[in-house]
């Protein structure tokens, strides 16, 4: 049997790009496929959203009362997905974002000549055809090794994710929006993915968006704090330790340099020949005397 591709789309309030991410899933050749359309409390007239979803019974709507943030509206879907028992390759497209024509039917040939994973990525790129993500290699790949700990990816992926590997791993809860790596990167814990470079989705960046409104930098010491707290259940205390390190810096910013000094000391051992552990150190160390004066 064809495998089943599960197309999970987050919106709030772009009925008009909804329309057209809709538009060209049904436009696709290859016909086994999902969408699971999770509406995060829309206020905009959504009328020619439900006239197309009433028209296809592959398309399903969940609609939330509440805004509660696009992590939210993921989870949701796969919440979903699990209590159905639904089984495919999950690929999460949002509302400002469109897979390529025959996209499915790509993915699919390409999955076919290279079987053995449950996680595979293809690349993105902009209307203009420039690539929104870039890659130093292809092929067999770790997510937690090429990704958060080298640069051997950057960008937006698009990933196909076996169903069965995603039960119980949820994005996080912590960021109503962003941080999807925490995701992936629990799914990397126990699981390789295989890229193929051919371009599966058009990319948006829209006024609004989250790549514009850049939520990461909005609290880099809580966001630092979940890195660390995310990191340190998957990697080793060395990969860790750099994380730490770049913690303790946002914790003497903060003025804890109490707490800053007792993680640099704890990473002695894996940092102590970097220059920023000993500047980091030296900081903390005049700053926590300082405020002992006082």
């Amino acid at each position: 049997m064809k495998p089943c591709y599960i197309i999970i789309t987050a919106s709030h309030n772009r009925p008009n790009l909804l329309v057209r991410n809709i538009q060209y899933m049904l436009n696709q050749s290859y016909d086994n496929w999902l969408q699971i359309i999770v509406d995060d409390s829309s206020s905009e007239d959504m009328t020619e959203v439900f006239n197309f979803i009433d028209n296809d019974r592959r398309i399903h709507l969940i609609q939330f009362e509440f805004n509660k943030g696009c992590n939210a509206a993921r989870n949701g879907a796969l919440d979903f997905i699990e209590e159905q028992g639904l089984d495919g390759f999950i690929c999460i497209v949002d509302d400002d974002d469109y897979i390529v024509p025959d996209a499915l039917q790509k993915m699919n040939n390409l999955i076919i000549s290279n079987p053995g994973y449950r996680w595979y990525t293809a690349d993105s790129c902009f209307p203009d055809g420039k690539k929104a993500c870039q890659m130093k290699k292809y092929g067999r790949l770790s997510y937690l090794q090429n990704r958060v700990f080298s640069n051997d990816i950057k960008g937006d992926l698009t990933h196909f994710i076996d169903a069965g590997i995603c039960k119980g791993v949820r994005f996080t809860d912590k960021f109503r929006n962003a941080h999807e790596w925490s995701f992936f990167s629990k799914l990397s814990f126990e699981h390789e993915l295989f890229a193929f470079e051919e371009n599966i989705t058009i990319k948006e960046y829209l006024e609004g968006g989250l790549t514009k409104l850049r939520v990461s930098h909005q609290n880099p010491l809580k966001v630092r704090q979940f890195r660390v707290d995310t990191l340190s259940k998957l990697v080793s205390k060395r990969q860790l330790s750099s994380e730490q390190l770049l913690l303790s810096k946002e914790l003497i910013k903060n003025g804890q340099t109490k707490l800053a000094l007792s993680i640099l000391k704890s990473i002695a051992p894996y940092q102590m020949f970097t220059l920023k552990f000993y500047r980091y150190l030296i900081r903390a160390s005049l700053l926590s005397k300082r405020y002992t004066r006082r």
